[in-house]
């Protein structure tokens, strides 16, 4: 007989993190795109997460925290990923059988200039875990349902200057 652990088969979740987001990127665009086609554009070449659309007005998107971008006035980034998502399968629960973000999940997050010194870069934050009561750490899609997370970190590991 042989045993196998489920642990050992289940894979870690990778949350989606949609690419950075800057102020000179959306100046650009603001040259030749409506802010409707902005808005677009930023949904269909992944600078959102999937399923998420901005509607608010264009000059406060960052102020929202719906990107992934660098804040200079708090030296500080906004991280923005995808929630772990699936089916519910408790019985008693008024979502079972419909897929559902797992707040569960602990999150350990690593920022880095280097992906190659991932293992030895210290976390900025370990054993993160969202409470149902976290809502301004939540995004949520159209339907209200919870699509991603987003949240500021201001220790980061530089490469180049070999520290946090």
């Amino acid at each position: 007989m042989l045993y196998s652990p489920s642990e050992l088969r289940i894979t870690p979740t990778k949350p989606v993190i949609p690419k950075p987001t800057t102020q000179a990127m959306l100046d650009e665009w603001k040259l030749t795109l409506t802010p409707d086609e902005i808005k677009t554009r930023l949904a269909d070449e992944g600078y959102l997460l999937n399923s998420y659309t901005y509607a608010g007005d264009l000059a406060e998107i960052f102020n929202q925290n719906v990107v992934f971008h660098w804040n200079k006035n708090s030296n500080s980034i906004n991280l923005v990923w995808s929630a772990f998502r699936r089916k519910d399968i408790d019985v008693n629960s008024l979502t079972y059988n419909k897929i559902i973000a797992d707040l569960n999940t602990h999150y350990d997050i690593t920022i880095t200039d280097d992906y190659n010194a991932l293992g030895e870069v210290p976390a900025a934050e370990e054993n993160l875990r969202f409470e149902s009561s976290s809502t301004n750490d939540f995004l949520f899609n159209s339907n209200g349902d919870i699509i991603g997370f987003k949240r500021g970190f201001s220790k980061y590991y530089d490469n180049t200057c070999q520290g946090i």
